[in-house]
Parts: structure tokens; sequence; C-alpha cells
């Protein structure tokens, strides 16, 4: 038995070595992402600190008109950080860090500072944004650098960056499962980074850890729905998850024209970037005046107008709460001033993320079209709020974890559905259009990002 043993050994040399090797690559990965995820989620946990005692501060504001000040004055504070110290911290952040993925490019150190203050400041002061984009282009940003510090080689960087990236995003919605996935599936709109995806786990699972572990307790401002409705799916809830997928696609598709519209008025406008970001902000004040106008003429509260401003989460919790809040107008108007008002914001090179208000716009849209099709508007509101962002990044299938984790796991058939229907109808873009279709075909539509090699 024994010669039989050492005859089998030496005939499967190769084999052996070739195990021995991948032990080795799996745990050399599984320390790099390791690192990657605690230094995201600390850096995220800064992030949170800063960004809840800022708005705490200006939430105890008693004259109301003074609201109106707020975007302006943010945004030009904003502009001007981003526009002498770091242009490549404006808008959205994740569009860059996946431009920086697939040109491999290293993004500098005074992008991460300089994207954390200016993303405080526009959230704080009421510029339509939300926190995870900026957490991506940091924990992007840490990657690289802390791949460059450690001298691993350029293709581990971009391994590195999808660590970056998933680290950050589980961090921020409290979603280890989705965020594994999340940067493994939107850096290609038909294709998965599958040799990434193991990386970008153990980062995901650490981050999330790190994050939950240092974040002081009275700090957490997280994702926290109140009496999420029981839902059992059937089969005859198809046809109107169908509508809801239409509707998803067309109106996230709108959204991204708008705000790329925006965008590339803003770039064509040659005056200092302080300049546009604060126009964007006194757009942003417009709009919140009139939804505040419409409120008053709908018999609402005056102060209704300002639900445009900030992250948004207390509003969707209130919808979902209490679907009949709000009348159906009034919804609309909120759902074309959101839009219009993220668009100003980030368009104008505000910085803060596109999913919080996507997530916003997708809630509002479900809620509207459950009570104009008499379906449970709760259930629709879900469904919405998870889908559209879905449907506009490409990405059905983390955008199925996500509503798993955020709402419950009941919600995920109906939500791979509206998913994959939406993405499709809106294949033609993507709100992060430094994406490609595939590794071999770029997207058609190219997004003028700002990366300084």
């Amino acid at each position: 038995m024994r010669h039989k043993l050492v005859t089998f050994l030496k005939e499967h040399k190769y084999p052996l070595i070739e195990i021995k090797d991948l032990a080795i690559r799996i745990l050399k990965w599984l320390v790099l992402a390791s690192i990657i995820g605690f230094s995201v989620g600390l850096v995220t946990v800064l992030f949170q600190i800063g960004l809840v005692e800022a708005i705490s501060n200006l939430t105890s504001i008693k004259l109301i008109w003074l609201l109106f000040f707020l975007p302006p004055l943010g945004l030009f504070l904003s502009g001007l950080l981003t526009g002498y110290i770091a242009p490549e911290a404006r808008g959205h952040g994740t569009d860059a860090i996946i431009g920086a993925y697939h040109e491999q490019t290293i993004t500098r150190l005074r992008v991460i500072f300089a994207k954390l203050i200016a993303s405080i400041i526009t959230i704080a002061f009421g510029g339509s944004a939300g926190r995870e984009g900026p957490a991506i282009q940091m924990g992007g940003g840490v990657s690289t650098n802390t791949g460059k510090a450690m001298g691993v080689s350029f293709a581990d960087r971009k391994i590195l960056t999808l660590c970056g990236m998933s680290a950050a995003f589980s961090s921020v919605f409290i979603s280890p499962l989705s965020g594994a996935l999340f940067s493994c599936e939107v850096v290609f709109r038909d294709d998965i980074e599958y040799h990434g995806l193991l990386p970008a786990a153990v980062s995901s699972i650490v981050g999330f850890l790190t994050y939950q572990a240092l974040l002081p307790e009275q700090l957490s401002e997280e994702l926290i729905f109140v009496r999420i409705p029981a839902y059992t799916f059937e089969p005859f809830h198809i046809l109107y998850f169908l509508v809801l997928a239409v509707c998803c696609g067309l109106v996230g598709f709108l959204h991204i024209k708008v705000l790329y519209f925006l965008d590339e008025l803003f770039l064509k406008w040659d005056r200092p970037e302080y300049m546009r970001t604060m126009v964007g902000g006194v757009l942003t004040s417009l709009i919140a005046l009139a939804l505040c106008i419409a409120s008053i003429l709908l018999n609402l509260d005056f102060s209704e107008g300002f639900r445009i401003y900030g992250l948004g989460w207390s509003t969707v919790n209130l919808l979902i709460d209490s679907p009949f809040f709000f009348p159906l107008l009034f919804l609309i108007f909120l759902l074309i001033a959101k839009m219009l008002a993220t668009a100003s914001t980030i368009g104008s090179g505000g910085s803060g993320g596109i999913v919080s208000p996507s997530l916003f716009i997708g809630a509002i849209l479900g809620l509207i079209i459950g009570l104009m099709l008499n379906f449970n508007p709760q259930v629709m509101a879900i469904i919405g709020a998870v889908c559209l962002f879905a449907a506009i990044a490409h990405i059905p299938i983390t955008g199925a974890l996500l509503c798993g984790e955020l709402f419950s796991f009941q919600y995920v058939i109906p939500a791979i559905l509206v998913g994959v229907i939406g993405s499709w109808i809106a294949s033609e873009d993507s709100i992060y259009r430094s994406t490609l279709i595939s590794r071999r075909k770029p997207l058609k539509v190219a997004h003028k990002y700002r990366i300084i090699k």
C-alpha cells in the first residue's frame, strides 16, 4: 500500500504543485481582501460620523426660509474643494472608479480626502445625493493606493479595486451579499468579473463587520425600514410586476438622460467648478420652492417641499409605512422634483452618490403604480425602490439580493423579474457610463469621467 501511494504521488507531482499554487493564491487574496475590507470599512465609518454630525447641526435651523440657501452654499463649497484640490471627485464618484478599473489607473490620495469632505458638505447642506458613490470612490482609492504601497501587479490592483468597491457598498447599505456581487457585476453590462468574486466577497464581509463594529450606535442612521409588510408571491402578481418593470425601465432611462443632459451642459459651460456647482444648488433650491408651493396648493404642509433634500430615507420609510399619506398628484410632483434635483446636484458637479436618489425615485414610482393599479402599494414601492436602480445600473442580480437584505428575501422573486426586464428596456444607456458592455465591447455612450494618471 505504501509503495502504491509513493508511486501515485510521483506520477501526479504536477497536479500537487498546482494545488499548492492555488492554496497560496487563495491565502494571498484572503489576506489582501481582508486588509482592504478593514481599511474601507474604517473610512466609511469616518464618512458616516462626519455626515451625521453635519446633518444634526444643520437640522437645528429654526428659520425655514434659510433652508433655501443651504444647497447653493453647500454646493459652492463642494465645487471649491473639488475644483482646486481634486477634479476627479466631482459627480457621483462610482463612474470615476469604474473608469479607473478599466484604465488601470491609481486614484490620487487627495481625491479620497476631497471626496470625503465635499460629499459631507453636499449632502448635509441639502444636495440631492447619496452616500454610496463617495464611499465607493474612496474605497477604490484606498484599495489602489494600498496595492501600490504593497507593490502588487497591475492585474492584482484591478482585483483590489473590486474589493474596495464591494467593501464600501456593503458598509453603506449593510448588505454583505449584494456588496460582494456589486463590483463584479457593475463593471460590465453583459459580463461578470468572476475571477474577482472571491476577493470581493471576503472584502465585502470584512468591510461590513468593521463598519458594524466601529460605528457608534447613537450615530447609526442606517436603512432601518419600519413595518415591512409580509408578502407571498402568487403567479397572477406577474402582471402587476410586468407593468412596474416597464415603468422602471422607461423612467430609469429618462432619469439617466436628464442627469447626463445637465452634466454635459455644465461641462460645456466655461466657468470655474464652484460656479457650476453653486448654480446647481440654486436650481435645487428653486425646485424645492416649486414643490413647497405645490404642497400648499394641495393642502399639505409647506415644509413637505424639502423632502427632495439629502438622502431621503425618512421619506421612503414614511411612504412604505403609510402609503396613503400623500395624495397621488403630490407623489407625481415629488418624483419629478427629485429627479430634477438629483440631476441639478450631481450633474453640476456636486459630490454625492446616485443610488439613494434612485431608490427614492423608484419607491415613489412603485407607490404610484400600486395606487393606480390598486395592488398592494407597499410591496410595489419596495420592489420599485431597488429595481429602478438595478435597471439603470444593469445589475439585476445585485438588485435582487439588495432587495432581500434591505427588506426581506420574500421579495427576491419579483425583484429579479422587474430588475431584469427594466435593465433590458434601459440597456442602451447606463447611469455608469464608464462601464463596458463586455470585455471586448464598450458602451455606445461614453462618459467624460476625469481620471488623473
